[in-house]
């Protein structure tokens, strides 16, 4: 049976079962029900993006990191800095595992250097991920400044 769930942002999931998998979208569900302060979060094996998030090909990695920005700003001066922090992390992760990426290897490098740095706080982490992201996106705007 195929069953859907809305996001916070209103977008529907499809919700399936293959092979005796919990299937979110097209995401495995590797671990379900972990209790989380504000609800219930499951571990999928991949990145869900919304519908209208640009994807990470060879022309669009400015795109998505001024999306991951646009959304995670306005959070952290709401004072929710986790949730930033989730935000930013997501796009990271889609930049990195994106087979068509048009970072640089030193962007994917800082990227992912910052992914895997820890800070004692919400705060601090999402500040670490947001210079990645400037960082990432100066490399990005200037290589395709270059490439024309």
């Amino acid at each position: 049976t195929v069953r859907s769930a809305n996001t916070v942002a209103g977008q529907a999931l499809r919700i399936s079962e293959s092979n005796g998998e919990l299937r979110i979208n097209d995401a495995t569900v590797r671990i379900a029900d972990v209790p989380a302060s504000n609800g219930i979060v499951h571990v999928i094996d991949r990145v869900l993006l919304p519908t209208d998030a640009p994807s990470s090909n060879a022309n669009s990695a400015t795109a998505l990191i001024d999306y991951a920005i646009d959304r995670g700003a306005p959070l952290y001066n709401d004072g929710q800095p986790s949730a930033t922090v989730a935000v930013y992390e997501v796009a990271i992760t889609a930049l990195l595992t994106s087979e068509r990426s048009s970072l640089s290897a030193d962007a994917q490098r800082a990227l992912s250097s910052a992914l895997r740095e820890s800070r004692p706080n919400a705060r601090e982490r999402a500040t670490l991920l947001r210079r990645a992201l400037d960082t990432a996106r100066i490399a990005a705007s200037d290589r395709m400044t270059s490439a024309r």
